[in-house]
């Protein structure tokens, strides 16, 4: 039996293995304190600057409409 481990996405706030307005949402949802079924932290810094922010939801929405924002959303986090 082989297990293929994948690393999880820059982006992918909430897990599910893809970069969605959901995830967006889940970082604005934890910043609130509103609850959330899960939750990446790592991912979720899409600016690597060692911190969750709204700039980071903003990063993912931007990327979602093709305008400027960090490299790497989307990609697996190496």
């Amino acid at each position: 039996m082989t297990f293929v481990i994948e690393a999880p996405l820059k982006g992918d706030a909430d897990g599910d293995g893809e970069v969605i307005i959901l995830d967006a949402t889940a970082i604005q949802r934890t910043l609130a304190s509103l609850p959330v079924d899960s939750f990446n932290e790592i991912a979720a810094d899409v600016d690597g600057d060692g911190e969750v922010t709204i700039i980071d939801a903003t990063f993912i929405q931007r990327w979602l409409a093709n305008l400027p924002c960090p490299d790497g959303i989307g990609q697996p986090i190496t």
